[in-house]
C-alpha cells in the first residue's frame, strides 16, 4: 500500500527564488502616476511615463516576502 502526502503541491506552484518557500499568488490594479521630483529634492524633471493603471499579477514568498513573476494585461 502506497501512502501520498497529504497537501501535496501541484506541478505548476511557484517556489520563492530567493529562500525555495511557498508562494501565493497575487493580483489587482496597480495604479500610478508620475513624481513631480523623482530623484533630486527641489529639482523638477518630466517623467518618462505617464500616469495611468494596469492588471497586474505574481507571486509572493509566504517566508520572505520575496515578489517573483509579475506580469501584466
Amino acid at each position: 500500500m502506497t501512502v501520498e502526502k497529504i497537501g501535496q503541491e501541484s506541478s505548476d506552484t511557484q517556489r520563492c527564488e530567493k529562500c525555495g518557500g511557498r508562494t501565493a499568488l497575487v493580483t489587482g490594479m496597480f495604479i500610478y502616476e508620475p513624481d513631480a521630483e523623482p530623484y533630486k529634492s527641489g529639482v523638477e524633471e518630466e517623467a518618462k511615463v505617464k500616469s495611468g493603471e494596469c492588471w497586474v499579477g505574481g507571486y509572493i514568498c509566504d517566508n520572505c516576502g520575496n515578489v517573483q513573476g509579475l506580469w501584466s494585461e
